[in-house]
């Protein structure tokens, strides 16, 4: 794949992310369609389907990428504890109504949590 292919594959990614947060905001996830999200965002329910089986699966990468974010800021041992523990909370502050929405409304994330920091864990360990 190209980079301009890589760059719209992200784009794309990030128009959706970004869209069904807000669409959480003001309705919430349940009853939202594929078709619903795709519109609202702009984008081809094809390319939707390219890079997420259904709508939890981008439940699941916004928190797999604030999850990394978190785990990012706590393994950096340059800087000082309690100040990363000041940025960490910060990240999470920042989505604190879309975490809790999230916890609240979507089965299994818990272990879905669980499995990404296990990977980044394992991973970055190697």
């Amino acid at each position: 794949m190209n980079i301009k292919n890589n760059r719209r594959s992200r784009e794309s990614k990030e128009r959706l992310t970004s869209t069904l947060q807000n669409m959480i905001a003001k309705v919430g996830h349940k009853g939202l369609t594929v078709k619903d999200l795709c519109n609202e965002a702009k984008i081809n329910r094809t390319t939707f389907y390219t890079h997420y089986d259904d709508i939890e699966d981008v439940l699941y990468q916004i928190c797999e990428e604030y999850t990394i974010k978190v785990y990012t800021v706590f393994s950096n041992n340059s800087i000082e504890y309690k100040q990363r523990v000041r940025q960490a909370l910060s990240i999470l502050l920042e989505k604190a109504d879309f975490f809790e929405y999230v916890i609240n409304t979507v089965t299994a994330l818990d272990l879905r949590v669980l499995e990404i920091v296990e990977k980044n864990v394992t991973h970055s360990s190697l």
